[in-house]
């Protein structure tokens, strides 16, 4: 052990042992430029919480910055003014829409992908039909063999379940 560690060690034995160490902390800290500088500390924590709060309310939510990027400034503006048009539904399946969970449908072929502008889109749909659309690469035709084969599928269940399955 150094020379220095063991004159720290011996200094904190005795300032452990003192009577009066409690109050001579107590008398430290109670200093009247203490009490100032402990009070302009609480008052800056106050003033960032404060500007925190400010500064949360004008933060622009994940969906907001989503729609900016890909579809562009006045998107939400289209967005609003669409979901009245529509009635509040999706405009593929018609099922009741809400304004947060509907999506921009657009052609793909005018803008890249997850680019829209005025002309390529097409509407606000909900999230399977936006998700059918773009499985089917945005083919009506390739929708319509989909629709035709499960209707076609669908038809022959009673046959199926008649039927004994071997594993």
């Amino acid at each position: 052990m150094s020379r220095d560690m063991a004159r720290k060690k011996e200094w904190t034995r005795e300032y452990q042992q003192r009577p009066d160490r409690r109050a001579a902390q107590r008398e430290y800290r109670n200093r009247p430029e203490a009490k100032a500088r402990a009070a302009e500390y609480r008052a800056s924590l106050k003033l960032r919480t404060q500007g925190r709060a400010k500064n949360a309310s004008r933060r622009k939510s994940g969906r907001e910055i989503m729609l900016f990027r890909h579809h562009g400034p006045l998107a939400a503006v289209w967005l609003a003014t669409q979901y009245v048009k529509q009635d509040r539904r999706c405009y593929l399946c018609d099922d009741p829409l809400s304004l947060d969970k509907g999506h921009i449908d657009h052609d793909h072929g005018c803008c890249p992908s997850q680019r829209s502008c005025s002309r390529c889109r097409r509407g606000i749909a909900c999230l399977q039909c936006n998700v059918l659309i773009g499985m089917a690469k945005d083919d009506p035709e390739r929708l319509r063999r989909i629709a035709k084969n499960l209707e076609r599928a669908q038809a022959g269940l009673p046959a199926r379940e008649e039927a004994e399955v071997l594993f």
